[in-house]
């Protein structure tokens, strides 16, 4: 049994969440055309909120780096993050 490997959809976890993803289709199909609108805006902002983050965490990195340059004197690559 433990070298058995698990499929997801063979756990409580697996069957919950593919339980959650088919509800959320029917309610997506059962939405009228201005609740449908108003979702895919919703998606668009966060679709654009996460583009914001991940930029603006490396530009966290990339100070981070210059910081280590300036403190140990050397230049180290951030072309790599």
């Amino acid at each position: 049994m433990r070298n058995k490997d698990i499929d997801m959809s063979e756990t409580f976890l697996g069957r919950f969440a593919a339980l959650q993803k088919r509800n959320a289709v029917a309610a997506v199909l059962d939405m009228s055309d201005d609740e449908r609108e108003s979702l895919k805006a919703l998606r668009d902002a966060d679709a654009g909120n996460l583009t914001e983050t991940m930029t603006n965490n490396n530009h966290n990195i990339q100070d981070e780096f210059e910081g280590e340059n300036d403190l140990l004197g050397v230049d180290i690559n951030a072309e790599g993050v």
